[in-house]
């Protein structure tokens, strides 16, 4: 979420189908908490294009660990320093054709995500769960209008054969090419209920094109909750989130701080929650180091 097209879409900022570091041959994600001894998040191992090559992680993908005792509370720290998979990354005339997750301990394979590209776009990512005897199958697919843009992602997860979740967000574009706002129906099917909640989220930019507010709202229960989002750049000249700030009503902030090197590479992604700060740093090794 460091460039505000990554921020809009709900991207990583480690995200497997644009990031590139050519010269980069590892990333390692180092967590520190003053709560916490600090313990490797995940290890990337990148191609000589510097495209991900494969990874040792945790099965969600977070490229920043929440902050301890705000997002996350402290439950067994061995756990949460446990890395338990592996992923291969496999491409295709240059596109991200699949990944496959393992778990590292059984070997066994926990997911296999499948992309689709047509024209160079994203139009389709179906990625499938193992989860007992069981497959979770999650399908995407993209949108887009004539400038090129997404406007529409349907979301379909199969859960079950009586159950299914489907998110359908819409982008509203001004002439400008920008997203002035996202419009989610989320739908949870159980055999004969259905359960339906709407969300949006309105985005304001400064003369540069950047972020610099967007207004999230979403029913709930007959209450409307809001969510508002500040945003700093590095600079007038570059797409770089500096600082989020994020305040949900009657919960104090959090802030997200990005910090790069000359190079604009991500060196370190600060959170900050109820005065606690846990920091991800960004630890690389070049083609030319011996690592």
């Amino acid at each position: 979420m460091n460039t505000t097209k990554k921020y809009i879409l709900g991207k990583n900022e480690i995200d497997p189908l644009t990031f590139k570091e050519v010269g980069t041959s590892e990333l390692e994600l180092v967590v520190t908490n003053e709560e916490i001894d600090s313990f490797i998040l995940s290890r990337y191992k990148l191609d000589r294009f510097g495209r991900l090559q494969s990874s040792q992680r945790k099965e969600l993908e977070w490229t920043a660990f929440p902050s301890i005792n705000g997002a996350i509370r402290i439950n067994d720290k061995e756990k949460i320093k446990r890395i338990g998979f592996s992923e291969q990354f496999e491409y295709n005339s240059g596109e991200l054709k699949s990944t496959q997750l393992i778990n590292i301990e059984n070997q066994k394979l926990i997911s296999k995500v499948d992309y689709k590209f047509e024209h160079s776009n994203i139009v389709e990512i179906n990625q499938t769960k193992y989860r007992g005897t069981k497959w979770l199958i999650d399908k995407q697919l993209f949108i887009y209008n004539a400038g090129n843009s997404i406007i529409q992602i349907q979301r379909k997860i199969n859960i079950d054969e009586h159950s299914n979740y489907t998110i359908d967000t819409n982008f509203i574009i001004d002439d400008n090419g920008r997203v002035t706002e996202k419009q989610i129906n989320h739908t949870t099917s159980f055999g004969d209920s259905i359960i339906s909640v709407y969300s949006k989220e309105v985005f304001k930019y400064n003369i540069h094109g950047q972020l610099i507010e967007s207004i999230q709202t979403a029913e709930d229960d007959n209450q409307t909750l809001e969510c508002k989002v500040k945003f700093q750049y590095l600079s007038n000249n570059y797409d770089l989130i500096s600082k989020i700030r994020t305040q949900e009503e009657d919960k104090p902030p959090t802030i997200k701080e990005y910090m790069y090197d000359d190079a604009r590479r991500l060196t370190c992604i600060k959170i900050e929650n109820c005065g606690n700060v846990t920091a991800t740093n960004y630890n690389r090794c070049y083609r030319m180091e011996k690592c």
